[in-house]
């Protein structure tokens, strides 16, 4: 990445897991950025302020659930590839309830019945778990928020921080072996009627990228030790956006497959 980059390393660190902290942080990161890439303290400022101004204060709050998008979609991620959930041929086994709980509660740990019945209703709406009969099958090894607005949210507003926190890392690190992926390929004068066909593909493609990475890096986890959550994130974009959503999840854009 050959990009001049400058020391702001004494930026405070941010690691709550509280929901208003995940707030402060994407708007202090995002104005942190701004500041490292020359942008002036007044005008940032101003620009926060006329975007207070068109916002839609009497907007609802979304209802939440208490659970963890990242967490459902670990869920999945385990039960693809954990050889306890596999059979021979690698393909995941069809659980018991009690099978499931226990897989659920290696990702929740200590987790009481309500919020398994919780988990396991919330992957059957995203489409990821199956029931058949008294069992459940794995349906698709990602994970749909589309039918859920906490969830929606909260997986949304997680790939923002997890995205802002790259950015301001590799603007504030000199030295290039230190900075983390950071990659993206853009084409021009694409037309809108091709949109659709490319979304698939890119979705196709990137989705397997994803599920070999994801199943390489399992190899490394460990229980104890000095550890971090590592993700790879991909999302494709349009400037100026042509795709329109067709549906809409509670007064908001559908969020489509995640």
């Amino acid at each position: 990445m050959s990009r001049k980059t400058r020391d702001l390393s004494s930026a405070p660190a941010i690691h709550s897991d509280d929901r208003r902290s995940h707030v402060h942080e994407v708007l202090l990161r995002t104005h942190q950025i701004l500041l490292q890439t020359g942008h002036p303290l007044e005008l940032i400022d101003r620009e926060y302020a006329h975007v207070r101004e068109g916002m839609n204060a009497s907007a609802k709050p979304v209802r939440r659930n208490g659970l963890d998008a990242a967490k459902l979609s670990d869920i999945m991620a385990r039960w693809y590839t954990d050889e306890m959930y596999v059979d021979t041929r690698g393909a995941p086994n069809v659980l018991s309830l009690r099978e499931l709980y226990r897989l659920i509660r290696s990702i929740y740990k200590g987790a009481k019945q309500p919020t398994c019945q919780r988990v396991v209703k919330a992957l059957i709406r995203a489409r990821a778990v199956r029931r058949i009969g008294a069992r459940f099958a794995a349906a698709s090894r990602y994970v749909s928020f589309a039918e859920d607005a906490e969830l929606a949210h909260e997986h949304s507003l997680q790939s923002l921080r997890r995205y802002l926190r790259t950015v301001q890392h590799n603007l504030s690190t000199l030295d290039p072996e230190e900075r983390l992926l950071e990659r993206s390929a853009t084409n021009a004068s694409i037309p809108a009627d091709a949109l659709p066909i490319i979304h698939r593909r890119f979705k196709r493609e990137v989705g397997a990228l994803l599920f070999r990475m994801d199943r390489y890096v399992r190899n490394f986890q460990v229980k104890s030790g000095k550890v971090t959550t590592l993700s790879l994130n991909a999302y494709a974009s349009e400037d100026p956006l042509i795709t329109r959503t067709r549906g809409r999840l509670h007064g908001k854009p559908d969020m489509g497959d995640r």
